[in-house]
């Protein structure tokens, strides 16, 4: 459902909310697109019965464009994302930021720690990439966009880069900003990213103590690989206590097998059964349930390997459909 909320400096933030369970996925797109980047990402989640919010950022899709500079400075953003979670009631969240969302994504949870549950970071960075700068500066980033459907306006780039540069300016602070995030992250790289580089995002989930997932495809992962990317989120957002009411069954093969490939005797096998309802769903606490029943035995059994074996490839081709 399309809606949208009036800032306290006077901008209208469009955004669109799909009520699907208490669970809520915030989508933060990057920079020059909007929320319509989400368009599969949303379909996925929707199946699985989770709500998510996606926001055209200020100066972005149907929000307003301001001309002034200081309107883009980014805890302006920040406080978009949060009149928006608090106009909806949501008091915590699990955050997917694509780019410069995810250079938003954390200052949001810099100024709002306890309304985030996760992160989710693809293909962002901590400062802003010099290939970026010189694309808007030379018009290149608009022809670009323009070609792919989005009507961001150039001073809404230009004047983004510009905050962008200057809240990266202190090192210290923004090193002291990644450090501050506690919580869980992770982060999808591709490999073959055309704009972050690869020791920028290495870097920046180092000092967050995060997870580095790379997949092959360059720096629009959601369209290019989606299948990919989905997984790795979902496999994430399964540990965050998620539910997922029709998790793929691709998905569910491949835990089960994990499962048998550590259980050591096939009587584990049905309490295993019983940390997961495939009619309500799967959630990340049912996973840590399994995995805490569960000791590692000094090896596998030829009942569990072939188990496994037949349970992993019956992944391999649900995947592959």
């Amino acid at each position: 459902m399309r809606k949208s909320i009036k800032t306290k400096d006077g901008n209208t933030i469009v955004y669109h909310h799909h009520k699907k369970s208490d669970d809520t996925v915030l989508l933060l797109h990057g920079l020059g697109v909007d929320s319509s980047f989400w368009k599969p990402t949303k379909e996925l989640f929707h199946k699985l019965g989770v709500s998510t919010i996606a926001i055209d950022l200020r100066g972005h899709g149907g929000s307003s464009r301001p001309k002034q500079l200081d309107m883009y400075e980014l805890p302006k953003f920040a406080e978009d994302i949060d009149a928006i979670l608090d106009k909806e009631n949501i008091k915590k969240t699990n955050i997917i930021a694509h780019s410069f969302g995810g250079a938003l994504a954390a200052i949001y949870h810099h100024t709002y720690p306890k309304k985030v549950n996760s992160i989710v970071f693809i293909n962002a960075d901590y400062k802003l990439p010099l290939i970026v700068r010189a694309s808007v500066k030379t018009g290149i980033l608009d022809k670009m966009l323009k070609r792919k459907g989005y009507s961001t306006e150039h001073h809404v780039l230009k004047n983004c880069v510009h905050q962008i540069s200057a809240y990266t300016k202190d090192k210290k602070s923004v090193h002291s900003l990644l450090k501050s995030i506690k919580i869980p992250t992770l982060m999808i790289r591709s490999k073959r990213d055309e704009l972050i580089p690869a020791r920028h995002m290495k870097f920046m989930i180092k000092m967050m103590h995060g997870k580095l997932v790379n997949i092959p495809g360059h720096h629009d992962i959601i369209h290019e690989k989606p299948k990919l990317a989905h997984t790795a989120m979902i496999d994430f957002l399964l540990l965050q206590d998620i539910t997922f009411a029709n998790l793929p069954k691709a998905s569910v093969l491949l835990l089960a097998a994990l499962a048998v490939g550590i259980s050591t005797t096939p009587n584990m096998l049905s309490t295993i059964a019983q940390g997961f309802s495939f009619q309500q769903g799967v959630t990340g606490a049912a996973v840590t349930s399994a995995t805490q029943i569960i000791s590692v035995g000094s090896g596998l059994s030829i009942y569990h390997t072939v188990l496994a074996g037949i349970l992993l490839a019956g992944f391999y081709l649900s995947y592959k459909d």
